[in-house]
């Protein structure tokens, strides 16, 4: 993958997204973006009179797994793919479009940054990707990281018209193969010293405001439309990292050598003042950062243009490169009569999560619960769902699901399927199901198919004993659609037995 410097990788909105642009850009800034009245007390406590979610590092992990884009197990990304490759040559000009599962790795890579954020999901709209693909389009064919392309190029202006909207309402990037890369590895890490006095970037990532979005990429030209402003922004403030945050999505900038180290941020949608004091307190040994314009800390800088909603403070502690699994800070922000302390924890995620294609690594063993040789030869079949999942070795692998309630069905060849509720957390079974299989016709559940089962469905017919549950399912041996438990079925055991016409 290649990378060009950081300053050039962070020219993406820094300089057009700025307050004093967006005349430029043709977007005025709505009024309702500014007013947030706040105070110690409502302001006193991340989720306290916030409008942000709580998640636990469990549904954090969860919504990871079901949003994966990342492609291998060490956090990397592999190259966007295209529905309709970009041509920009010859006088010959076609904005192309990224692949759907381009696009989704990009949106779930989105997605779950403002989801660790406490923020609601993005969809994708098809006119922002047209300016996006555009946008990326304009850059590539002048070979320049900008946000106001010439037309150097000679495009047709039509087209040039829309890639011009396209750049100058996105964050851009240069020297990422992929819109999931753009977003981890750019976009909210912002880290290097050109967009660290603003976090831009990221801040147009974690807007509240924005509820639709659209990726251009184009050689390696990347951009994600960001001037969305269908939600409301009143009442959100927004910290990165936030109360429960995974390392891998924090500690981004030290996988490069020329990467600066991670940064943090709080947006709260109103103006800080040069009186705003910030301390970072360690809980593992209490050591205490403090950030002012008096005295300072490590980086600090007071942000209060409008990069989605305005009023930031950015600090960035000195001695530390990188944070590890299971520390805990506090952070403490005052203001005048404005304060918010809040805690951080940082989480390492589970091998595999987030990774496009990868499954869970807990297996689930099924029991062929018979003493027929042939029968235990036969290789069982588990159904989730729209999951159809094939046991080669008399196990199975959980596939990709959120948390919650589905119903399995576990057969095989010569066996009554046993269909039942299962309960999904974090990715892992945890209701305890029944996953052995009985012989078809084996009514009494004892693994052999034999006379004592016709006795047992005589019983039941006649009603002086009942089959229920599972015994009911393998007591219909000719597994007619009805269902139902008749003298059919003892003809078919019959049959079985007699060897005229086998169950199996």
């Amino acid at each position: 993958m290649k990378f060009i410097n950081k300053r050039a990788v962070s020219l993406l909105s820094a300089c057009a997204i700025a307050v004093g642009c967006f005349a430029a850009a043709g977007f005025a800034p709505k009024a309702k973006s500014f007013v947030v009245t706040v105070s110690a007390e409502t302001e006193n406590g991340l989720y306290t009179d916030n409008n942000i979610v709580p998640r636990t590092q469990a549904q954090i992990i969860d919504y990871f797994n079901n949003h994966p884009f990342y492609t291998s197990k060490t956090g990397t990304f592999g190259n966007d793919t295209f529905a309709t490759q970009p041509v920009h040559s010859g006088g010959t000009f076609v904005p192309g479009e990224l692949s759907t599962d381009s696009k989704q790795a990009g949106l779930n890579a989105l997605n779950t940054i403002r989801y660790v954020a406490g923020l609601g999901e993005v969809t994708l709209d098809a006119d922002y990707g047209e300016l996006a693909q555009c946008g990326a389009l304009a850059d590539a064919a002048i070979d320049t990281l900008t946000h106001f392309p010439t037309n150097d190029a000679n495009m047709p202006d039509d087209l040039f018209e829309k890639g011009y909207k396209g750049t100058s309402q996105s964050n851009i990037a240069q020297g990422f193969y992929s819109i999931a890369a753009s977003m981890v590895w750019g976009w909210i890490e912002d880290a290097d010293d050109y967009n660290i006095p603003m976090v831009g970037h990221r801040r147009w990532v974690l807007n509240p405001g924005m509820a639709k979005t659209g990726f251009g990429h184009v050689d390696d030209y990347t951009a994600m439309y960001s001037f969305d402003m269908t939600n409301s922004t009143t009442g959100y403030t927004v910290a990165w990292p936030s109360a429960n945050t995974p390392v891998e999505l924090f500690n981004t900038s030290t996988l490069y050598s020329n990467r600066s180290y991670p940064v943090w941020s709080v947006s709260k949608n109103s103006a800080f003042s040069s009186d705003t004091v910030v301390t970072l307190t360690r809980k593992s040994d209490n050591k205490v950062w403090t950030f002012s314009n008096s005295a300072k800390d490590g980086d600090f800088y007071i942000n209060n243009d409008w990069y989605g909603q305005p009023g930031c403070v950015i600090f960035r502690p000195d001695g530390i490169t990188d944070y590890e699994d299971a520390e805990v800070f506090t952070v403490s922000i005052t203001d005048g009569d404005y304060s918010l302390t809040y805690d951080v924890n940082f989480f390492s995620l589970p091998e595999d999560t987030g990774v496009i294609g990868a499954v869970h690594s807990q297996s689930y063993d099924i029991t062929l619960n018979t003493t027929d040789a042939a029968l235990l030869q036969k290789t069982p079949t588990v159904i989730i769902e729209e999951y159809e999942i094939t046991a080669n070795d008399g196990s199975f692998t959980l596939p990709r699901l959120e948390s919650g309630e589905y119903e399995i069905t576990v057969t095989a060849e010569g066996f009554a399927p046993r269909t039942q509720t299962i309960t999904v957390t974090n990715g892992a079974i945890t209701s305890s199901p029944e996953l052995s299989i009985n012989p078809l016709g084996d009514a009494d559940l004892n693994g052999i198919v034999n006379t004592n089962d016709i006795t047992a469905i005589k019983k039941h017919l006649k009603k002086t004993a009942t089959l229920d549950g599972y015994a009911l399912v393998c007591a219909n041996a000719d597994q007619d659609t009805s269902g139902t438990v008749n003298t059919g079925d003892i003809t078919r055991i019959k049959q079985h037995l007699k060897k005229t016409k086998p169950l199996w």
